[in-house]
This record gives C-alpha cells, sequence and structure tokens, in this order.
C-alpha cells in the first residue's frame, strides 16, 4: 500500500473474531476461504497461508502475485468523488466506465469504507473494514459512463482519526462465486469531498496544484522541483521527472540501490551504496567504492584492500597507456585499472593507497562458478550438461533477459548484495549456479577450510523457483514442488531432502 498507492487498493477482513462484520463474512464464503490469512488478488488469484518473514512475505505477494495482476489490461475506469452532507455522513460519487475501444460488459461495482490502522487490537492491520453501500450490476458499451451515489455515515471510531477513512470502490463480474475477475479499482483517501477543478480539495486549483490528487493545503516543496514534498519521491532531491526505475517508490535521484527494488535505504559505511545492495556495507573507502559497494583498489574477491591486493595490483601496473603486463592474471586487470582509463598506472595507485585498509573480515559474497572450477571439476562438469547452467539462456530465448521477475529463478544472488544485477554488469552470475545452493563463496575461495558452505537441497528451497509462479511466467512453467507437496512421495520421505533424492 506504501509503495503503490496508486495501483495497489487493498479491503481487509477479519471474519470470526471480534472485528468480523456480516459482509466480511459473506465475502470470505465468496472466494470459498477456509483459513487465514487467505489473500485474493484481482478476484482470481487465491493465496493461502503466509510465512513468518513480512520481508519475505512481501516479496511473494509482490513479485508472484500482484506485479503479474497488474500488467493485465483493463478497459475500465473507476473515479471517487464525495460530498458533505452534514454530522458525520457523506455522499460518495463513483464514476464507472469503459474506455473507447474497449468490450461492453455487465459489471457489479461494490464501494466500501475501510479504517487504515485499524482494528487497533490485531498486530495486521491495514485497511480494515468498516461498512459497505449495497452492490450495483451495470452494462456499459464502450465510451459510456455511470455515476453511482451512495450515502456513508461514518461510526464514532473513524470519525475520531478522519485522516485513516478510505473509501474503496471496485468493478468485479457479477458471478456467484470465486473465481470472479475484478476489472479495476480505486481508492479515495481524505478528505473523502471533492470540488470541481480541485480534486484534492486542498484550495488549490488542479492545474495549479503540485500535488493534485493527495492534498497539501501549504504546498510545501522543499526541493523546488515543482513536485509537492506530500507526494515527491524525492523531497530533498530536485527532480521534476520523479522516475523510480525499481519500484521501490524512492525516486532514482535519491535511491542509493537505484537498480534493487529496496524499502531499506540504510547505508553504514556512508558510502553512497545502500546496504541492500552494497557488498561489502561496513567498509568505508575514501577514495570511493565500486557499483557494489566495493572499495577501489579491491582487487581480490574479498572487502579489504590489503597486502594481498598490493601484490595483484604491482601485478598489473604497466604505467599510462599501457596494456596489461604479462604477469598480471587478465581478471584482475579491470580492479586495478580504478580510474577506467584503460591502463593501470600512478592515478590508479593513488586510489590504492588512500583506501588502503590493511586485513578485514569481509562478508561472503558471489563470485560465480568461475572460482569453484579449479577445485571441483567432478561436480562442475556434470552441471555444465544440466538446465540449471543455461537457464539464462531461456530467458533471452523467450525475450526476458531484461525482466526482473525472472532473475530470482536464473541468476545468482539476484536481490542480494553482490548478486546479479544484469546481463551487461555481472555476466559471471548469469544462470543457476554453484551459489545458488551454497550461498555466496568468496570466503570459502579464501580459505575453504575455514569458511565451508552449506547445502540447501531441501525440497522446500528448490520449490522457491519450482513452482507454477502463478501465471508469472505461464501456467504450469515449473508445477514440480506443488505436485510433489500432495504426492505421496512428500510423506513418504518425511523431514528428509525431498528433490535431492532423485535430482541428486
Amino acid at each position: 500500500m506504501d509503495v503503490y498507492p496508486d495501483t495497489f487498493a487493498l479491503v481487509q477482513y477479519h471474519v470470526y473474531d471480534e472485528a468480523q462484520t456480516p459482509f466480511g463474512n459473506e465475502r470470505w464464503l465468496f472466494y470459498d476461504a477456509h483459513y487465514t490469512p487467505t489473500t485474493i488478488f484481482d478476484g482470481i488469484d487465491r493465496v493461502v497461508g503466509a510465512v513468518s518473514d513480512y520481508n519475505q512475505q512481501y516479496n511473494i505477494y509482490r513479485v508472484s502475485h500482484f506485479l503479474p495482476q497488474r500488467a493485465v489490461p483493463t478497459d475500465v475506469t473507476i473515479a471517487i468523488g464525495g460530498a458533505f452532507l452534514g454530522g458525520q455522513t457523506y455522499r460518495v460519487s463513483t464514476q464507472v466506465g469503459i474506455e473507447p475501444g474497449g468490450s461492453a460488459k455487465t459489471m457489479r461495482i461494490y464501494v466500501v469504507q475501510v479504517l487504515d490502522h485499524w482494528p487497533y487490537t490485531k498486530p495486521y492491520h491495514r485497511n480494515g473494514f468498516k461498512q459497505a453501500a449495497a452492490p450495483a450490476d451495470v452494462t456499459l458499451a464502450p465510451g459510456q459512463t455511470v455515476t453511482l451515489d451512495r450515502e456513508f455515515t461514518f461510526d464514532d471510531e473513524s470519525w475520531d482519526d478522519p485522516q485513516n477513512i478510505k473509501i474503496i470502490a471496485w468493478a468485479q463480474a457479477p458471478n456467484a462465486a470465486f473465481p470472479v475477475v475484478v476489472y479495476q479499482a480505486a481508492t479515495r483517501t481524505w478528505p473523502i469531498e471533492s470540488l470541481p477543478g480541485d480534486w484534492d480539495a486542498d484550495g488549490v486549483r488542479d492545474e495549479l496544484d503540485n500535488c493534485p490528487y493527495k492534498p497539501n493545503w501549504n504546498q510545501m516543496d522543499k526541493d523546488g522541483d515543482g513536485v509537492g514534498d506530500v507526494c515527491d519521491k524525492c523531497p530533498d532531491d530536485p527532480d521534476p521527472v520523479q522516475i523510480d526505475s525499481d519500484e521501490d517508490s524512492f525516486g532514482d535521484a535519491c535511491d542509493n540501490c537505484p537498480l534493487l527494488h529496496s524499502l531499506d535505504q540504510t547505508d553504514n559505511d556512508a558510502d553512497g551504496v545502500g546496504n541492500a545492495c552494497d557488498s561489502c556495507p561496513d567498509v568505508p573507502a575514501p577514495a570511493g567504492v565500486d557499483a557494489f559497494g566495493r572499495p577501489r583498489g579491491c582487487v581480490d574477491v574479498d572487502c579489504d584492500v590489503d597486502l594481498t591486493d598490493a601484490g595483484l595490483f604491482a601485478a598489473c601496473l604497466g604505467g599510462p597507456g599501457a596494456a596489461a603486463p604479462g604477469t598480471c592474471d587478465p581478471q584482475f586487470f579491470g580492479r586495478a585499472d580504478v580510474t577506467g582509463d584503460s591502463d593501470v598506472d600512478l592515478a590508479d595507485l593513488a586510489v590504492f593507497q588512500l583506501n588502503f585498509t590493511g586485513p578485514l573480515v569481509s562478508p561472503a559474497t558471489y563470485v560465480g562458478v568461475a572460482y569453484c572450477l579449479s577445485c571441483h571439476t567432478a561436480q562442475h562438469t556434470p552441471w555444465v550438461g544440466t538446465k540449471h547452467a543455461a537457464a539464462f539462456n531461456t530467458l533471452i530465448a523467450s525475450g526476458d533477459q531484461n525482466n526482473p521477475l525472472c532473475f530470482p529463478c536464473h541468476t545468482v544472488g539476484y536481490g542480494e548484495p553482490s548478486g546479479f544485477v544484469s546481463a551487461a554488469a555481472t555476466p559471471q552470475l548469469a544462470n543457476v549456479q554453484c551459489e545458488n545452493c551454497h550461498g555466496p563463496g568468496s570466503n570459502h575461495v579464501m580459505d575453504p577450510i575455514a569458511f565451508r558452505l552449506v547445502r540447501r537441497l531441501d525440497s522446500a528451497f528448490c520449490g522457491v523457483c519450482h513452482q507454477s509462479c502463478h501465471g508469472l511466467c505461464g501456467e504450469n512453467h515449473h508445477p514440480q514442488f506443488e505436485q510433489w507437496s500432495g504426492s505421496a512421495h512428500a510423506s513418504a520421505l518425511g523431514t528428509r531432502p525431498g528433490c535431492s533424492q532423485c535430482a541428486g
């Protein structure tokens, strides 16, 4: 709700507890729900249960359910306005239409009131359902619109904190039971009242309002970019275009992980690279860091700049305009060339010296299969012939090589510090490799005895990718885990690793 306020409308019903309502219980039965939580996306995508880690749950909901449903086009439009009638009563006007060129359809229109951050007695309370108007069926042709007026009298609990009041309307197929597609939805936040030419009723006409859809009577704009602070993705950094490439609610102008969807903007070492995408989040670097937060001058696979790096750097030092000396390992030349001018000279040495840290304990980072090959030839040879080894090629074949929704299951460490970013930036981390199951291996490369790797081969771990993915990549793309979970094999194996018994 906070990250996608304009495209995600939520109604949360509590059933069979102190916050239950008859309408909420009806919706529970309507969707044939049996367990809490049950979540329905767009009326057709039902998700039962949840995990204990709310960050993981957010990612599951966002990547596998919300984003795929949001990508489905619709020809239905909804706009909500209101008028104050006195006391605690408002008239809510919901305008529903079908775009020219769309298709005629009959729709059931629901209009409800929710109260954000309610019920207060529950640890989970966002947009808790309060009351509903009687639904109405409308039949519209392309280009037609209809306005439905409903009166809402807000109870005292809502009126005590009117800023929490929201009206949500949606248009749904008039079927009797799940699955029933939702064509479109809209949310009206407080103030409910709308005025002609002033959508948010803040006293500033839309054409002059620096945030026309969120009330801001004072028109505060700290950075002077013409976008009001209440809707500015970077209120302290001028950005009139408001680009947010990774859709995490932080605009590119102020996002310390601009290519990684991350709600956490913590930056422990203040190097400008957020912890979420910083391979070395606690290592300061006065002379700067690379795009992954590694100190410039760090030549090997760890996070410090020490005497080991000094030896590798010296082997590549050739002077201005010089190509890599024969003593320089080609894989280290690019890291030694910290200034990026295609040579390793005194300018690079100055950066190296300024960033010198000495030996530090480094967090494990992803290094790619090439570092595993020298010691694990016996394991590498059969891997090369698997589908895992060509997982990224399937994206290229389908035209999805730039689709970040596919990266978690077709690359190494996507969404994690030091993990895959793009085919251009991190080609060594394309495909499903050793570190997908064993975790980041840089420390193991440096000292295999002191830093042994884990082996994650249980069925639930494999099932993160080997599932239907709920339409994200086509139905039945990878249904193996879902089929296995309901089979006799799952119960026969008990708690022992499932897939690995057959897959190795």
